[in-house]
């Protein structure tokens, strides 16, 4: 057991967080291996140890709960006792548990609303409607298609790492931070530029952090990290404020999804960030994680 507290104790202070006990108890196995030792530690003395080390301020344990549409996902962070719930590492984990989270709520609702329509025909209905469900499924898993990518907009090897490059240098050293103006008058300047952007249009923007109308328009700057000298970024953080127009130029989608061709054909919508797609891009959105 103290062998074990030392190497948890180990591990929190190299990663300051520890976002999966699974993380943990793989990190014991190896070590414990290597030497030779035959038992393994199951997830209940797991726990009980960390709530020992957390009672003796060694580590801290920090328990939060994701609620949506009568569903719940408990998170538990491993810390170091001097990060709280506002540390900017537990708020990216977080932020990525959300996106997650909510895609396979959507999911899960889609399967139960299937499963639902089949339960209630009789069999010679559901034969009836064979061709129909086949058609639907297909819509949702999206067709494969070889040659979708370059129709997106993925560029070729050295473009992309271009792209890359100016995406990660404007996030690092360039971006302007949190925006001064309110979003109704950044619009109004948007609009006075001689964009036309409707009233229907507004409710579907995040937070606007560049007046001009191109790919930095809805990227939100990276969170500070204690411990990260100027010049670094995790890339969980760069992966959830990608846009959709830098997305398709550097990753290539092998497959036809349906309203993708509208949403890259407008010039507002185009720059939207992956991770604020409609629920129907829920299998490009998957790709991000």
């Amino acid at each position: 057991m103290l062998r074990r507290a030392n190497l948890i104790i180990e591990a929190v202070k190299e990663n300051q967080v520890i976002d999966d006990t699974a993380k943990l108890m793989k990190m014991i196995y190896e070590e414990e291996d290597k030497e030779g030792y035959d038992v393994k530690i199951d997830k209940r003395s797991l726990i009980r140890l960390l709530q020992k080390l957390a009672k003796d301020n060694l580590v801290k344990n920090i328990k939060l709960t994701l609620s949506a549409n009568g569903r719940e996902k408990n998170l538990t962070f491993i810390c170091d006792p001097n990060i709280d719930i506002n540390h900017t590492v537990i708020k990216s984990a977080v932020e990525q548990a959300k996106v997650k989270f909510c895609l396979l709520a959507s999911q899960r609702r889609v399967k139960k609303m299937d499963k639902q329509e089949k339960t209630d025909k009789s069999p010679k209905e559901q034969l009836q409607e064979l061709n129909k469900t086949a058609t639907k499924l297909s819509s949702m898993n999206y067709k494969h298609d070889p040659k979708a990518g370059r129709r997106y907009g993925f560029s070729p090897k050295f473009v992309r790492m271009r792209t890359i490059h100016i995406l990660l240098f404007y996030l690092v050293y360039d971006h302007p931070g949190i925006p001064k103006l309110s979003q109704e008058k950044q619009v109004e300047m948007l609009r006075s530029s001689g964009y036309e952007i409707s009233n229907d249009l507004i409710p579907e923007f995040s937070t606007i952090y560049n007046t001009e109308v191109n790919w930095k328009m809805f990227i939100p700057p990276l969170p500070k990290h204690n411990g990260w000298s100027e010049g670094w970024a995790l890339m969980c953080d760069v992966l959830l404020g990608l846009p959709l127009s830098i997305f398709t130029k550097i990753h290539n989608i092998p497959f036809a999804i349906p309203d993708l061709d509208r949403y890259l054909s407008h010039p507002i919508r185009q720059h939207y960030l992956v991770k604020n797609l409609p629920v129907s891009f829920g299998s490009l959105k998957d790709l991000t994680h």
